[in-house]
């Protein structure tokens, strides 16, 4: 088919639904958003059927806008948020519960007896992944073991798992097919990234019978038919690809080659870097598997850190320093021409590259004649140079890192990044492209372009930013953001934390 492509991106806290032009150029769009839910300390959850009449109401919206009718669409993608999952009547269709996001820590206590079991060495061995409550497995293990009756209809066959794709194409096949693509199989904590089937050690580990499980299917493949008069028009249309939204924002960003390296800069930092066909392992970082093509995965190391932000929200929420993103780079701009100040977010530690636990805010370098702009721009540095602890444990060798996402528009910042890594910084026209990555791949299954490269050679920046700092300075400037780490990391972790922004294993 030479029709459009409808692109459904599933994100927490929102759904957008974009069609998109056999070309790639978006046509119209539609957006709604999604009300997690909160019933006590450690819980969030979302409404299985609040997002899914979302994921139809924004998609027969974007249609209307763009003048198609479902039937002519050539395929449709979907990208879908990570680490949240549904369990539903598979005779039915409807979900047992609500579903548990990435979130919900009520499987902390479970997870904490695995590591001390010993399962800290297995789990990142075979999955890429540590041992975390905010993955899948931890959590459904509770659930077959608190929610009553739940395990043994599990095992009889009758209640059906998966994430937020494998849960829109059951409802969009009427419930004929359940599967799921390899990027959103792996992030379960049960599936074999090098083996690419579900592992067989881990269900026994957490108890999780298979018959729950989804058939794992290439990335962008033929999943199904979908009935048009579900978006509101006639004849079936093709669902083409299922990603998670992190590989879908790295395909749209055209990173598909290896060592290609992106940034996304929404509320943290996420910093992905492209390692081609063979997994291997970083001191401080995840490998992810982004995708699989025709049988063949595509893997890179992943490093998220949801606090690097943490001290512009302060700054904004905690003190009201700066209202507004233009106030804020207005106060930025107020800063003396001394760089001194290192600003180290709470929480930091807890997630890539450091993994040193929780400890306090941390502001180094105060002295009487610091202002507010100079916090503002210590509290934008940090972005920064968390940024580069986390392409530097990557092994992000490129001479360019491509960004995605909210903060993405700040040029201040990026001109930052630029300088702080001495990479040239590529920013799109559109800074939020998952669902053009889901589009992309949805046509390439379609034949809507031949292959991945023409994929990787639509990339265009809106703008770019190249280093202006002298390398001595930069390297100086980042000596001492690495001294202040080790500082408030000491004294049982600062040695390792120190080496993780330049251990890789490969293997």
């Amino acid at each position: 088919m030479d029709g459009p492509v409808l692109a459904l991106e599933q994100a927490a806290g929102h759904t957008r639904a974009v069609v998109y032009s056999r070309h790639g150029r978006p046509l119209a769009s539609a957006r709604d958003e999604i009300r997690r839910l909160s019933r006590g300390p450690g819980l969030s959850t979302y409404d299985p059927e609040e997002i899914w009449t979302s994921v139809l109401a924004t998609a027969r919206m974007a249609l209307v806008r763009a003048r198609t009718d479902a039937g002519a669409l050539a395929a449709i993608g979907i990208a879908s948020q990570r680490d949240t999952f549904v369990l539903w009547d598979r005779a039915t269709g409807q979900p047992i519960d609500e579903a548990l996001a990435a979130d919900d820590r009520r499987a902390e206590a479970r997870t904490e007896a695995l590591v001390a079991a010993g399962v800290s060495a297995v789990v990142p061995e075979h999955t890429g992944l540590r041992v975390d409550a905010r993955f899948p497995a931890p959590k459904l293990a509770w659930a077959l073991d608190n929610v009553p009756g739940l395990r043994t209809r599990a095992e009889a066959g009758e209640i059906a798992f998966g994430t937020i794709d494998t849960f829109l194409l059951s409802r969009f096949t009427a419930g004929r097919v359940h599967a799921t693509d390899a990027s959103n199989a792996a992030r379960t904590m049960l599936f074999d990234i090098r083996r690419q089937e579900w592992d067989q050690a881990l269900l026994r580990i957490f108890d999780v019978p298979d018959r729950m499980l989804p058939r794992v299917f290439d990335s962008a493949t033929y999943f199904g038919a979908a009935n048009a008069s579900l978006l509101g028009g006639s004849g079936v249309v093709s669902v083409h690809a299922m990603v998670t939204d992190a590989t879908a924002r790295f395909v749209g960003l055209g990173c598909l080659q290896a060592g290609s390296a992106a940034l996304i800069l929404d509320r943290g930092v996420g910093a992905f870097v492209n390692i081609g066909a063979k997994p291997a392992a970083a001191e401080g970082m995840l490998t992810t598997l982004l995708f699989r093509r025709e049988g063949t995965p595509a893997y890179a190391f992943e490093g998220t850190n949801d606090a690097a932000a943490d001290g512009i929200d302060w700054l904004d929420g905690g003190l009201d320093l700066a209202p507004t993103p233009a106030e804020f780079d207005r106060l930025a701009g107020t800063a003396g021409d001394e760089r001194r100040l290192r600003f180290v977010p709470a929480s930091l530690g807890r997630q890539a590259p450091y993994w040193s636990g929780d400890h306090d805010g941390f502001i180094d370098g105060v002295t009487a004649a610091t202002s507010r702009g100079d916090l503002a721009v210590a509290a934008l540095e940090s972005v920064g140079f968390v940024a580069r602890d986390l392409i530097e444990a990557g092994d992000g060798g490129g001479s360019t890192l491509r960004v995605d996402g909210r903060a993405a528009h700040s040029d201040r910042l990026l001109q930052f990044l630029a300088d702080i890594t001495g990479r040239t910084v590529e920013r799109g026209e559109d800074t939020d492209r998952a669902a053009l990555g889901a589009a992309r791949l949805a046509g390439l299954a379609a034949n809507l372009w031949p292959d991945l490269g023409t994929i990787a050679a639509a990339w265009q920046p809106e703008r770019s930013f190249a280093p202006e700092t002298d390398p001595r300075a930069r390297d100086e400037r980042y000596a001492a953001w690495r001294q202040t780490i080790g500082r408030v990391f000491a004294p049982t972790t600062g040695r390792r934390v120190i080496r993780a922004a330049s251990g890789v294993r490969r293997g």
